[in-house]
This record gives C-alpha cells, sequence and structure tokens, in this order.
C-alpha cells in the first residue's frame, strides 16, 4: 500500500468541453426576430409596397394594347379512286394540313397580303425600315410574320386556326382575314394550273388523232377556256383584291366560303368556318396576371429588403437576439417605454 504513487494536491485537473458555434446551435433568425426586424422597418416596408404597386398599376396603364383575332378553316375530303375506294389514310391528311399550316407562312402568302392591304405606306409597319436588310416589302412581311400563328386543332383535328394581334382590334381581324383569302387563292390557283396543263396535255393527243370539229375535242376546248377563265379571275382577286372587312355586308354573302383543290385523285375542300372579327378585349397585357405579380414582388420586397439589411448589420432587437447570437441569458425582458420619458430603444431586456 505504501507503494502506490501519490497525486500531488497542486496537480491541476482541466476538463475540455467541447464548444458548439452559436450559429450551429441556433440557425437562421426567430419569428420574434423576424418580427422585430418587421415592426422597426414597418415604415420603410409600407413605402417599399406603395411604391411597388404603383409603379405596377402604371406600368399596367402604359403597355400597348394587343388585340389578337382569329380565322377558323375546316378541310374536308375526297377520294376519287374507283379501285381503292374513298377511304384516304389518316396520316396523309395529318400531312397535308400540316403542309398548308408551313405554306401559309410562306413569303408568297405574306407578301401577296402585304400588296393586297398596301402595308408599306402603314408607319406602323414601316418603321426601322433602313434598306439595308432587302426591300421594304420583304421587311414588312417579316414584321406580319412575327405577329401571325397558324397551327392545327389537337388531337389529328381538321381544323386549322389563323390568328393575328396588332395594337388595333379591326387590324387584327383585317389581317388574319386577308392571310386566310390569300392561301385559299394561291391554292386555288395552283390547283388551276396543274388542271390547266393536264387539259392541254390530252388536247394536244386529241389534236393528233381528232379533227377539230370533234364533239370531244370541243368540249375539251370549253373546258380549257373556262379553266382560263378562273385562272385569270383567280389572279387579278390575288394581286388587287380587296378584304373582307371592306366589303359590305350583302357582298360578303356572294364571297366563296369553300374552295376545292385536287392532288392526285384526292379533292381537298378548305371552308370558312368563321372569319375574324375585331375583338373587344385586348389579349395582352394580361391586368390580373400582372397585378398578382405586382403584389407578390412587392410584398417580397417589402420584407426582403429590411431583413436582408439587418443581417449585414445587426442590433439588439429582442431578447432572442441575445440569447441566440450571443449566448447570454436573459433574465427579465420589459415593454416599450413612453417616447417623452427616455432615449433607449424599444424594449430593454437584461
Amino acid at each position: 500500500m505504501n507503494n502506490l504513487p501519490v497525486v500531488s494536491r497542486e496537480t491541476a485537473v482541466s476538463v475540455v468541453t467541447p464548444v458548439i458555434p452559436l450559429n450551429f446551435v441556433y440557425p437562421g433568425l426567430s419569428l420574434a426576430q423576424i418580427l422585430s426586424i418587421i415592426r422597426a422597418y414597418r415604415k420603410l416596408s409600407l413605402l417599399i409596397l406603395l411604391a411597388v404597386l404603383s409603379l405596377t398599376a402604371l406600368v399596367m396603364a402604359l403597355w400597348p394594347r394587343t388585340y389578337t383575332a382569329m380565322v377558323t378553316l375546316m378541310v374536308n375530303y375526297e377520294v376519287n379512286d374507283p379501285l381503292n375506294g374513298k377511304e384516304l389514310p389518316v396520316g396523309q391528311v395529318g400531312s397535308y394540313i400540316s403542309t398548308q399550316v408551313e405554306l401559309m407562312q410562306t413569303p408568297e402568302v405574306l407578301l401577296a397580303v402585304v400588296d393586297r392591304l398596301q402595308l408599306t405606306e402603314n408607319k406602323d409597319y414601316a418603321r426601322g425600315y433602313r434598306g439595308d436588310s432587302g426591300t421594304l416589302r420583304e421587311w414588312v412581311a417579316k414584321k406580319v410574320s412575327k405577329n401571325l400563328a397558324v397551327y392545327q386543332g389537337q388531337l389529328g383535328s381538321q381544323l386549322i386556326y389563323v390568328t393575328y394581334s396588332a395594337n388595333k382590334p379591326a387590324e387584327a381581324a383585317q389581317v388574319a382575314n386577308t392571310v386566310a383569302e390569300v392561301y385559299l387563292t394561291s391554292n386555288m390557283m395552283r390547283s388551276l394550273k396543274s388542271q390547266l396543263t393536264g387539259q392541254e396535255a390530252r388536247m394536244a393527243r386529241l389534236n393528233i388523232t381528232l379533227a377539230s370539229r370533234h364533239p370531244e375535242v370541243v368540249e375539251l376546248q370549253s373546258q380549257i377556256d373556262a379553266t382560263r377563265l378562273s385562272l385569270a379571275a383567280q389572279s387579278n382577286n390575288l394581286s388587287a383584291g380587296t378584304s373582307a372587312e371592306k366589303i359590305p355586308a350583302v357582298q360578303q354573302e356572294a364571297l366563296p366560303v369553300e374552295y376545292k383543290f385536287t392532288t392526285a385523285g384526292h379533292y381537298f375542300n378548305v371552308s370558312f368556318v368563321s372569319r375574324a372579327t375585331p375583338p373587344v378585349k385586348a389579349g395582352k397585357p394580361k391586368v390580373m396576371t400582372g397585378l398578382m405579380l405586382g403584389i407578390i414582388a412587392a410584398g417580397v420586397l417589402g420584407l426582403g429588403i429590411p431583413l436582408a439589411y439587418e443581417l449585414f448589420n445587426r442590433r439588439v432587437r429582442c431578447r432572442d437576439d441575445l440569447e441566440r447570437h450571443h449566448g447570454i441569458p436573459v433574465l427579465a425582458e420589459f415593454g416599450a417605454l413612453p417616447p417623452q420619458t427616455s432615449t433607449l430603444p424599444m424594449r430593454t431586456v437584461l
């Protein structure tokens, strides 16, 4: 027992206590801290809120109105094929409609629309032209294409929608109708040209074996003359036609509502389901959506700016500021003191 080592009473025994930073113990801000910051900056938050809402209302009021008009076309078809019947593959119909959607937006159609409506003389369309990017007609046609949308209905629909957006309701309807009319006229001209080529080829074969007064030759010649007259009429209509908006309502009833095209024995009838009318309500801007976004932005900025500023300029505003960030226990907390009797902060903690 006497051989056991004796520990000196003067030897200090130290206990190492792990220290965890308070930022990890109490991450972020407590609800009491957030409310105290909002209360301290309530006037600034209200000012930011009113400023953002006023700016939103001003933008909505000054934003140019855009009106969108729509034309609806329907594509019907039939097959002139006695061997295979009158059923046309669905895929071929869809392919035909997709092709027509693309053709409706080609420069050929758009340039004809520009000429018919004399858009080169419209200052709104000619504005910005400098002469280094093609002709004025091409410049205006590109502007028209940016506001034009042509698409097929959903789920293999036989409907084609033509929409045009402009700053004036009447202009939106006029351009949309003219695009549809020019497209149909151009397609009719292609069909008539193809038909005329076939008739002339057949006439050349008949002239080899039949006399000029043969009934078959006479009948074919009358068909050729009728096709040429129709082609000339469509050509005049394309180059110097008048949009439906400029035609009295009584005369509009005489306008063709259905156009028939022939392609490899397949007959496609494209008809107007509805013409465009001047829209009553602007499509853009969406006022309610803009106001809702403005309210959200006002709330985020009104609360976010004071909170962000306080994070970089911390102050003691409540007991959590001492306990959470400085590790100082608070024994008591007093309410706000009257401003005339004290110059201390709003809340005093011990």
